[in-house]
């Protein structure tokens, strides 16, 4: 408290005896817990022209504690369905979010010659107007990763991992637009959707395990594909989920600068 307040509060209090000048501030809030969904958005920047999203699921206490999650870097079709889920784990303190994103890619990086990979969060703070978490992470490196997938449909395939950008996750029932709807047509494991916004001009669909999300040596993260075809379908490869289960699928659309536009997931058997 300042001066002035401590001296307005007491004067409120009068001097009389049996007066209580004593002054407790309001608990801070809980941000919500449970299962939350979203992304990852790299940074724009002239050495990265090609400034991607990827798919981000956190499992954190209903109050404080200790939060573990996945998110995805399979950025190519030629990878393994289920590849490059790094681990996140960290730690939820009233409304905030920090931690790490730490694993190894199937990519061979030209700054240090490995796979390795370590990002790192602090403070992801929750909005209650806008229902959702947001804050920043950085790569644990000086500039960009220039990366390698050796072998990709025959050729080698060059990226970036930007050194910084951004992460949002929200609850798992958040849903927008308000008509925005998912469908998955089992026959045919197609993921197809309506009621999406103008501008779109990237998608991002991830299907995940429910049974994985709780545990956080488990890959959870299936499979996940982003698109850039006006198309408002994808089919999911066979190989990458199992007959008759169940999975939380994850659609989620932006325009040109990674700015999110719609977001909605189902659970719904392939």
């Amino acid at each position: 408290m300042t001066g002035l307040l401590a001296a307005a509060l007491t004067g409120c209090g009068g001097s009389g005896g049996g007066s209580d000048d004593s002054y407790t501030p309001p608990a801070l809030q809980n941000g919500p817990g449970g299962t939350l969904l979203g992304f990852y958005a790299e940074t724009q920047d002239a050495n990265d022209p090609n400034a991607e999203v990827g798919g981000i699921y956190v499992d954190a206490p209903k109050d404080e504690g200790r939060i573990k999650g996945r998110a995805s870097f399979r950025y190519f079709d030629c990878q393994d369905n289920n590849s490059n889920n790094l681990e996140i784990e960290g730690n939820k303190l009233t409304s905030y979010l920090s931690g790490t994103i730490e694993g190894a890619l199937d990519s061979t990086s030209t700054n240090e010659n490995n796979t390795e990979i370590l990002l790192a969060f602090d403070k992801l703070s929750y909005s209650r107007a806008d229902d959702k978490y947001t804050g920043g992470y950085v790569l644990d490196q000086d500039g960009n990763d220039s990366r390698t997938v050796k072998d990709c449909n025959g050729n080698d395939q060059d990226f970036v991992v930007a050194h910084k950008g951004t992460i949002t996750l929200y609850p798992s029932d958040t849903v927008f637009p308000n008509d925005f709807k998912v469908d998955v047509n089992a026959a045919g494991n197609l993921v197809s959707w309506s009621g999406a916004p103008n501008g779109v001009r990237k998608a991002l669909i991830d299907v995940i395990d429910p049974n994985a999300i709780g545990n956080s040596t488990a890959k959870g993260i299936v499979y996940q594909t982003i698109s850039t075809s006006v198309l408002p379908t994808h089919i999911v490869p066979n190989d990458a989920v199992t007959d008759n289960t169940n999975y939380v699928v994850v659609v989620q659309l932006f325009d040109e600068n990674n700015k999110p536009l719609a977001f909605k997931q189902v659970t719904a058997k392939f």
